[in-house]
């Protein structure tokens, strides 16, 4: 049952988090969008394209849904990488780089769903919180990897 469960965790953990990266880049995307459009109407200066958008109450409801389907893929993704990382150097967690951040981004994004439902937050505030949550996962995938001793670009594994 042990080795069933690493060979799962080994085969899932890289796609799942790559998917939950991409529909992060997908919320990234509409609220940039978002963003524009709302500068746009501001200013009164609306182009075709502004017209051809959804509403910013729309591209708001779409950048939290994203964010609600990949922050439970994210968190399958990490939970993966601990049962590999279990098998593999015998700890489940070890504060490595790639797992501090990953953990900030997942913190970032769970704060990003506390304010959404809790507070009421809506519109250009969460549209940052998305951006922001979506630099922390860049760092995450590219930038911590000049750091990691087990996952990076440094690594034993990667020679």
């Amino acid at each position: 049952m042990e080795n069933l469960l690493f060979n799962i965790a080994r085969a899932l953990h890289v796609p799942v988090l790559l998917i939950s990266y991409a529909i992060f880049a997908a919320a990234f995307t509409v609220g940039i969008l978002y963003l524009w459009q709302e500068r746009k109407m501001k200013s009164k200066h609306l182009n075709e394209l502004a017209y051809q958008l959804p509403s910013l109450d729309e591209l708001d409801t779409l950048i939290f849904k994203l964010i609600l389907v990949a922050v439970p893929l994210l968190t399958v993704g990490i939970l993966l990488g601990g049962v590999w990382a279990h098998r593999a150097w015998g700890r489940f967690w070890g504060w490595d780089p790639k797992e501090t951040w990953a953990l900030i981004t997942w913190l970032v994004y769970i704060a990003y769903l506390s304010v959404r439902f809790g507070v009421g937050w809506r519109g250009r505030k969460t549209a940052y919180l998305s951006l922001a949550g979506f630099a922390f996962v860049l760092f995450t995938y590219v930038g911590v990897n000049y750091f990691s001793p087990l996952h990076g670009f440094l690594s034993g594994a990667s020679k």
